[in-house]
């Protein structure tokens, strides 16, 4: 399969609003924090769901096209900077902010409206309460 192609597939898997392919949008995910490193991509993909990704990632695989994942993009060792020949996609797993499950012993959120999440499912389920990493 082409890179055109796979492209056009993960839109597809993700919807309209799983993708940004306008440079100026993509551009607070193709910089370190400290702006120190910078990278290009063809595309950046925003899952919303498990299945998303695992469709990307089969699609992916299929077209031999990289995978640069990031996570919140907070980072300062310029891991999630993708690599300046932008022959690659960017896998920003921001919008993957469901909770699934609640474990009374092991909860936290990293993200601040994941920790509003959390705390907000801690006032819904008795004897919830998350560590507050803030």
């Amino acid at each position: 399969m082409n890179i055109e192609t796979a492209l056009e597939r993960i839109k597809t898997a993700v919807g309209p609003c799983g993708w940004i392919a306008d440079p100026a949008e993509q551009e607070p995910y193709l910089v370190e924090a400290r702006r120190l490193w910078r990278g290009a991509t063809r595309l950046v993909v925003r899952p919303v769901s498990t299945e998303e990704v695992a469709a990307v990632v089969r699609i992916c695989a299929d077209a031999k096209l990289p995978i640069v994942p990031q996570g919140g993009n907070t980072g300062l060792v310029g891991g999630g900077v993708p690599p300046e020949d932008g022959q690659n996609i960017v896998l920003a797993l921001g919008r993957m902010s469901r909770i699934r499950a609640v474990d009374p012993r092991a909860a936290s959120g990293q993200r601040p409206e994941r920790r509003r999440a959390l705390r907000q499912t801690s006032l819904e389920s008795p004897g919830f309460r998350p560590r507050d990493s803030a």
